[in-house]
């Protein structure tokens, strides 16, 4: 997987039904197979964007992406990549957590906290297209993220290092379908 330039991968998750395979990273190539108008993001934005990849998981079909979206800010500004990548255990939804060295990052919740560096924590749809929830975690020193876990009751764990003084936050976010 992967274009002209470099890609990174930095997490891979499965459905629980087995059916379907993500595959995250950075990246800063500007052609990723799987790239189309239905992406959440057609195009590279700085230079170094975060990737999302979809497989099928039938055997057949495994090497050829389903589709993908990049991640990024806009204007230059790299994203210094994913921590890693859970996929939802009922949903299907994507969680992915990293850090951003600028504000710009699309959809987020609240404002960037400043400083070199935020951790984040995004969710995508299961199918690449929608972002549900989105949001900065750090205050106003360099905040990397520097892991990420999912629990079966999708509650994201983001951890971290944090420059100036403590960070505390809680973020509630459930997604349940109709």
């Amino acid at each position: 997987i992967g274009g002209t330039g470099l890609e990174v991968g930095y997490g891979i998750g499965m459905d629980t039904q087995g059916n379907n395979l993500w595959l995250g990273g950075t990246t800063t190539s500007t052609n990723l197979p799987g790239i189309n108008g239905s992406s959440f993001m057609a195009t590279k934005q700085g230079n170094t964007d975060v990737f999302l990849v979809h497989f099928n998981a039938d055997p057949i079909l495994f090497l050829i992406p389903d589709y993908s979206t990049y991640y990024g800010i806009a204007g230059g500004t790299a994203v210094m990549g994913i921590t890693n990548l859970s996929v939802g255990g009922t949903t299907g939804n994507v969680y992915f957590a990293g850090t951003a060295p600028a504000t710009g990052l699309p959809n987020m919740s609240n404002a960037y906290g400043g400083g070199a560096t935020d951790a984040y924590l995004t969710i995508f749809d299961p199918t690449g297209t929608s972002i549900l929830f989105s949001r900065y975690i750090g205050g106003n020193g360099g905040d990397p993220c520097t892991g990420f876990a999912l629990d079966s009751q999708e509650n994201s764990y983001v951890t971290g290092t944090c420059q100036f003084g403590v960070i505390r936050i809680r973020l509630s976010h459930r997604f349940h379908d109709s």
